[in-house]
C-alpha cells in the first residue's frame, strides 16, 4: 500500500508540474529540455481548499457530443485547475456540466466555445485557471467536455471537489 501512495503522489507531481508550468517552458519541454534542471518538485503545485488533494480526470471520445471527464459527488462541486486537451482534426470544445451517462441529463455549458483547429491539435489551460478555476454551478453535478467534430477528442484535466 505505501508503494502505491508513492506512486501515485509521483504520477501527481508530474501531471501537476506538466499542467501549472508557465509557456515559455512547456515549449523547452516539448523540444527535449525538461523545467527546473529535470527535477521533479517534492511537493505537489497545487492545493484545493481544505486540503483535499487534487484529481485527474482522464477521458477520449471519437464521435460528436459530450464525453464525462470527472463524475460528480453529491453536495460537492468541481474546480478545474489545469487541462490538456488533444484532437485529431478540427472542433469546437467547450466544458458542460450535468448529471446521468455523459451529463446527458440536465446539460449546461461551463465555459463558452474555444476551438481547436487543425490536424493533431492540443489544447492547454490558461495559467490564471490556479487562481480562477472553471467550476460547476450545480452541486453533484459531473464536468464533460463537448466536442462539435466526429473526431478523437482526448485529454485529460486537474481538478478540486469540495
Amino acid at each position: 500500500m505505501r508503494a502505491y501512495r508513492v506512486l501515485v503522489g509521483i504520477v501527481s507531481s508530474l501531471l501537476l508540474a506538466y499542467l501549472l508550468i508557465p509557456s515559455p517552458v512547456s515549449v523547452h519541454a516539448q523540444s527535449g529540455q525538461l523545467p527546473y534542471g529535470g527535477m521533479i518538485p517534492a511537493n505537489p503545485l497545487a492545493f484545493c481548499p481544505g486540503g483535499s488533494m487534487p484529481i485527474m480526470g482522464t477521458f477520449t471520445k471519437g464521435s460528436a457530443g459530450n464525453i464525462q471527464a470527472i463524475a460528480g459527488t453529491s453536495g460537492k462541486r468541481i474546480y478545474v485547475l489545469g487541462y490538456v486537451i488533444y484532437t485529431l482534426a478540427a472542433s469546437n470544445l467547450k466544458f458542460q456540466e450535468g448529471t446521468g451517462s455523459n451529463c446527458a441529463t440536465g446539460a449546461a455549458d461551463v465555459t463558452q466555445i474555444f476551438s481547436a483547429g487543425g490536424t493533431t491539435t492540443a489544447v492547454t489551460s490558461p495559467s490564471f485557471l490556479e487562481h480562477a478555476p472553471i467550476q460547476t454551478a450545480t452541486q453533484g453535478n459531473a464536468l464533460c467536455v463537448n466536442g462539435s467534430a466526429a473526431t478523437t477528442i482526448s485529454g485529460y484535466l486537474l481538478a478540486c471537489q469540495f
